[in-house]
Formats: structure tokens, C-alpha cells, sequence
């Protein structure tokens, strides 16, 4: 069963409105294929994705609507990288606070040599582990560290993927440190993170919540992040882009039982009544 298996960008009619990272199994009988489905469940929450199972012989499907539409991101993600005329193409890339790998599969299938990924949470490994068991993709591995233990990969990369991770951290300049000490010559830390929308270097930092969310800390202006990253021993730190999260990206779903981003959200204001969530693609060097 699993030599059989592909993984896909899912671009058919079978589910127009959605674009997943689809597996398609082409011999697995209605049994399997169950099987697959309750695994799947089992592994619920699912932050990341969507993702798609489709039994090819019998024509059956089975969708995993995860709390992220994860492929938005990506979409920006990859406008960033072409925007700056960045070839994908045989880099060894690191994705920090990969989550269940959602990123990893899809940059798997655009021709880089080798991409790793990093999250300390064993559930999203395991989410990773059922997906990755059901394809070929051998370029492809994650590691349960977190963003503390990259010195631990003894490895350079030539583009880091941070993607929702630096407002997290309690220690966000020390944190632009270590990503920068593991950049191969030449290579690129592309981050994204919730931005401040203010001209001033200033920054916010919401307590107790942020949108419900207690583990926000610091949320910086594109000058104030600029400024970090220069302290940091980065060069350069540009802004790419900037969007806001609404309850089209993120959103409660049956597969992650609990409210979401979307339910502590106004166009103007999070619940607590801080600026809503704006997130910025930066490309440090």
C-alpha cells in the first residue's frame, strides 16, 4: 500500500473549494482505507494543513479540515520567496515550529535537496509520522527540539522557514541569534510573525491574552523587528508583506475541538481589545 501512495497538490474537482496536500492510495482496500480515517482521528488536534486522503480504486475521500488553511500561508510564503528571485531548487531548508510538517510536504514537491524540521510537541510528530509513513518522500525528516536545540542539528541551511514562532518566544533577540548561527554563507531566514502596525519602532506586549492566546509576548513594529534583527547580527531585514488573520485562515473545526483565532477576533480589535492580527514576511540576511 504505501509503495503505491503519491502525495499531490490537490488542484481537481473533487474538492473545489479546498486546496489540500492530498494522498492518493491506488491499491487499499474499503478496510484500509477505514483504518487510515480513524488514525486519523485519533491524531486530532490537527493545527495544520488541509490534507486529503482519496482512496483512488473506490473513489472515496476522507478530508482532514484542520484549524489553519495552512495552504494560504503557503501561497504567501512563496510570493516572498519570488519576489526576492529565490530558487528553491537543491536548498537545504529548516522549518522552525514545523508543526505536523504541512510546509516540509509541500516544499518537498518543489525540488529542494533536503528539508528538516524542528517542533518540541509530540503530537505533531506523530501527525507528521502518519503522514510521511504514507509516502516516498525520503528528503524529508523532523526532529522533536525546539528552537533552543538548533545547535543540536550540527547542520547550516540555506533558508529557514520561522512561521508563527517568534511571538512565542520569552526571548525573541536570542532567538534571531541562534536561527542566524545555524545559516549556511549566503542563506536567508524568511519570518513571519505578528507585526504592530505602527511607522515608530515600538512594540506590544498584551498580557495576559492575545486573542485568548497567553503565550503572546512581544509583538514588534516592522522598525522595531528591523531593529532586533540588526542586533542580532543580521545585515539586512526587509518586510515582504503583511496580511491580517481572519476566520477564513483560522478557525474551529471538527478536528481540533475548541474554539479558534477567528473566535477572538473582530475586524478591528482581539477580544481583549489589542490590535487584530496582522502577520509580516520578513527576509533576513
Amino acid at each position: 500500500m504505501l509503495e503505491s501512495t503519491d502525495l499531490t497538490k490537490n488542484t481537481e474537482s473533487k474538492n473545489p473549494t479546498k486546496e489540500a496536500l492530498s494522498l492518493y492510495f491506488h491499491n487499499i482496500s474499503s478496510n484500509e482505507f477505514q483504518t487510515l480515517q480513524d488514525l486519523a482521528l485519533d491524531l486530532k488536534p490537527w493545527r495544520k494543513g488541509p490534507f486529503c486522503l482519496y482512496g483512488a480504486e473506490n473513489n472515496t475521500q476522507f478530508f482532514i479540515d484542520s484549524e489553519w488553511q495552512s495552504n494560504k500561508k503557503m501561497k504567501l510564503i512563496l510570493q516572498a520567496l519570488d519576489t526576492i528571485g529565490y530558487n528553491l531548487k537543491d536548498k537545504v531548508v529548516l522549518d522552525v515550529g514545523c508543526n505536523n510538517g504541512y510546509y516540509m510536504f509541500d516544499l518537498a514537491l518543489r525540488g529542494v535537496k533536503h528539508i528538516s524540521g524542528i517542533d518540541p510537541i509530540a503530537i505533531f510528530f506523530l501527525q507528521f509520522y502518519f503522514i510521511h509513513k504514507l509516502t516516498n518522500i525520503s528528503h524529508c525528516a523532523f526532529r522533536l527540539l525546539g528552537v533552543q536545540d538548533v545547535i543540536m542539528l550540527n547542520a547550516k541551511y540555506d533558508l529557514i522557514l520561522c512561521l508563527g514562532v517568534l511571538y512565542h518566544r520569552k526571548e525573541p533577540l536570542q532567538t534571531l541569534k541562534q536561527l542566524k548561527s545555524i545559516l549556511a554563507p549566503n542563506g536567508i531566514l524568511l519570518l513571519e510573525t505578528l507585526i504592530l502596525q505602527d511607522k515608530a519602532a515600538t512594540c506590544l506586549c498584551p498580557y495576559p491574552t492575545y486573542a485568548k492566546m497567553p503565550n503572546v509576548f512581544y509583538i514588534f513594529s516592522p522598525q522595531a523587528l528591523q531593529n532586533l534583527a540588526l542586533h542580532a547580527g543580521f545585515k539586512s531585514c526587509e518586510i515582504l508583506s503583511y496580511s491580517y488573520t481572519d476566520n477564513t485562515e483560522q478557525r474551529s473545526t471538527d478536528f481540533i475541538d475548541k474554539k479558534s483565532l477567528g473566535d477572538y477576533l473582530t475586524p478591528t480589535q482581539t477580544i481583549e481589545g489589542y490590535p487584530p492580527a496582522c502577520r509580516g514576511i520578513f527576509v533576513l540576511s
